[in-house]
């Protein structure tokens, strides 16, 4: 009798083999479990004029999404997790609303295409394992049914819409932006009507908070009306747009984004003409080696043109146009046979093209000569507006050339009077005049309006700034320049009022102010509350595209040795200093060339010197009429000292500090400087 025996460590190994297998083979089944199966597709055609698809799984699926394309008309079904066990790929139709169905699977998800001849309406719903889904005219009951309360099953699971935002972009677009909170989803977009555009997002959950209707119009973008609602299980934006416009939407991430940009209509227009530049009155023209005289005067005749033609003009032509543009058969005649021609009024002049260019030239050599021994005339131009030299220097070009001047003329300037004296023949002269007419004319001028806050608390937020924002405000004045170079300036320094600058800490940062009347407001209500002073409120009227200066601070004196060998007092400024130069856009939008500086006194001395400290920033900006930048992030520091005591008893020799104390603090403190830019009117006049 033999006995075996496995050691503890084997018996062990094989228990542990065991249980996995047994957990990997009760696992196997459950994961396919997860999954619905599509076997097959039926089509029918009901009675009430309407297509129904029948989907055959052997489970409902998890969930359903569907959407639409117009051009091509599509229907897009996707079943999540869902396998794809159909016979075939294809399922061709051709039925009155359905051409082909198209099934795919990728992503654990199974995906078919329904190629409809038209767009229709339609609906969707699971009834056991089935999906059928019904195409063409709905029933009254359910479009009534359209706009519906979706339940709290579908609020929890959907995708949703977590934010709206439509702002005004670059070159007048209008910005509709939807934050949500998955990214790929599906949205279709298609212009209904003229004027009407609608977007669809497919199984996304809009939050009663965001559906409303949005009234656009103030921010000056095709966009006048946005209303945003929930669609059955759809979120559906119609926007309400005016004038000629392009759009485009995509998607990146989380964020859609829709943009609507306005067209012109002379650059349509002028576009339009680049890609096809005939416009006249269609002709049809049939003929069989006729006489290349008889088709120019045809068309002459059919334009009501009077036809010269010159005696090179010869040969016959074969042509077949049927309505086409005259100017494009005249054109078409002439190439064929090397023909050219020029028209002047209603005049055609027709003959071969090297013919007119050599005539070209003869006409050009003659006015050449004649220029050469024309007489000489002169004449006296004001200037009303520019300075004479600069438009002296536009008349005589770089280095005597490319101006308007001939070989034989010359610009002389009078900077006592503003006057141009120009001596040219008649030709020359005559344009000179009107290219100076356009040229001296005013220039629109900007009010800039800077205020310079000392802040003891973060009131940023009190006054509605938002850093990095945008707004649109627009406030009239009633204030003219004067002077030459369109310079008046008001420091608009407070009497009393006074700061020292200490090394600053931190960094500049740019923000926008909603309004400078609620700006003025709040700043006033902060002064009286102890949180804020209004240290200096400069103002600066400069001509478009001059540079305006605004300094305030002081002068630190010290001495230095004298090139006599003495001593004399000189000065260093410590200042902040603040330089703009704006200009005018066509569109009424101001862009500032922005300079700041904050000099302050240091704690080093060199050779007796002060030490300056400097903080900078250079930047450029693109604000509204009237809208306020706000410069943050200068730090000042204020020592303060106070001593407390009780009268009489703190008086006391050496009982008296028993009944006083004193006390030094460091408070920190942030200078906010607001810039306000408003654009002048010409009408508006000093008294």
């Amino acid at each position: 009798m033999s006995t075996s025996f496995t050691p503890p460590r084997a018996i062990s190994r094989t228990l542990i083999k065991s249980c996995a297998l047994f957990v990997l083979c009760l696992s196997l089944p459950t994961v396919h479990a997860k999954n619905a199966v599509l076997k097959n597709i039926e089509l029918h055609n009901t009675k009430e004029h309407q297509t129904e698809i029948i989907l055959q799984l052997d489970k409902p699926p998890a969930k359903i999404l569907t959407y639409q394309l117009d051009n091509p008309s599509r229907l897009v079904i996707d079943l999540l997790n869902t396998q794809n066990q159909l016979p075939q790929r294809y399922f061709h139709y051709n039925q009155a609303q359905v051409k082909t169905i198209s099934g795919a699977q990728a992503n654990g998800r199974t995906r078919l295409v329904l190629d409809l001849n038209a767009p229709t309406s339609f609906r969707s719903k699971v009834i056991k394992n089935q999906v059928r889904i019904n195409l063409g005219d709905l029933q009254p009951s359910h479009q009534a049914n359209s706009t519906v309360a979706l339940t709290s099953s579908q609020t929890a699971l959907s995708p949703r819409i977590q934010d709206i935002d439509f702002r005004r972009g670059k070159d007048n677009k209008g910005l509709l932006t939807l934050k949500l909170d998955q990214p790929d989803s599906a949205f279709m977009l298609r212009e209904t009507a003229k004027g009407k555009l609608e977007l669809k997002l497919a199984n996304i959950y809009l939050p009663p908070a965001l559906r409303r209707t949005l009234d656009v119009k103030d921010f000056s973008t095709p966009v006048q009306q946005i209303r945003v609602q929930q669609s059955r299980e759809n979120t559906l934006l119609v926007l309400d747009l005016e004038g000629s416009y392009n759009y485009i939407a995509y998607q990146t991430g989380r964020q859609l984004t829709l943009e609507i940009k306005p067209v012109n209509e002379e650059d349509k227009n002028r576009e339009r003409q680049k890609k096809f530049p005939y416009t006249g009155k269609k002709l049809t023209l049939n003929f069989q080696n006729i006489d290349i005289r008889a088709v120019l005067q045809i068309i002459a005749e059919t334009t009501n043109l009077n036809l010269v033609t010159s005696d090179s003009v010869s040969g016959n032509v074969t042509l077949h146009l049927e309505q086409v543009p005259w100017d494009q058969a005249l054109q078409l005649v002439m190439d064929s046979k090397g023909l050219a021609s020029r028209r002047t009024g209603n005049v055609l002049l027709v003959a071969p093209a090297e013919e007119l260019a050599e005539r070209e030239r003869q006409e050009l050599k003659a006015n050449l000569d004649t220029q050469e021994l024309a007489e000489l005339e002169s004449e006296f131009i004001q200037i009303q507006y520019a300075k004479a030299s600069e438009i002296a220097t536009i008349l005589n070009g770089v280095d005597n050339h490319g101006g308007l001047l001939s070989k034989r003329g010359r610009a002389l300037v009078d900077e006592r009077t503003n006057t141009i004296l120009v001596q040219d023949v008649a030709s020359s002269l005559l344009k000179i005049q009107s290219a100076i007419r356009k040229l001296d004319i005013p220039i629109q001028q900007v009010l800039i309006e800077a205020r310079i806050v000392s802040a003891r608390s973060n009131i940023g937020n009190e006054l509605g700034i938002r850093w990095g924002g945008g707004s649109s405000a627009a406030i009239d004045t009633g204030i003219k320049t004067i002077g030459e170079n369109g310079l008046t300036v008001d420091l608009g320094v407070r009497s009393g009022s006074s700061f020292n600058f200490n090394p600053s800490s931190g960094s500049f940062a740019l923000g926008y102010a909603d309004s400078s009347i609620l700006v003025d407001m709040e700043l006033a209500a902060l002064a009286s509350e102890g949180k804020g002073e209004i240290i200096s409120q400069p103002k600066v009227i400069t001509a478009n595209k001059r540079k305006a200066i605004i300094r305030s601070g002081k002068q630190i004196p010290y001495r230095e040795e004298s090139s006599s060998g003495g001593t004399k007092i000189a000065f260093k400024d410590a200042v902040l200093s603040l330089e703009v130069t704006p200009q005018i856009t066509p569109d009424a939008h101001i862009i500032m060339d922005l300079k700041i500086a904050q000099d302050a006194l240091g704690n080093q001395e060199f050779d007796g010197a002060p030490a300056i400290d400097t903080s900078a920033i250079e930047t450029q900006v693109l604000v509204n009429d009237g809208e306020t930048i706000v410069l943050g992030g200068i730090y000042t520091s204020e020592s303060i000292a106070q001593n407390f005591k009780v009268p009489l008893l703190g008086d006391l020799p050496l009982l008296g500090n028993l009944f006083k104390r004193s006390e030094k603090s460091q408070e920190k403190v942030e200078l906010l400087i607001f810039i306000t830019p408003r654009l002048i009117e010409d009408s508006v006049s000093l008294n």
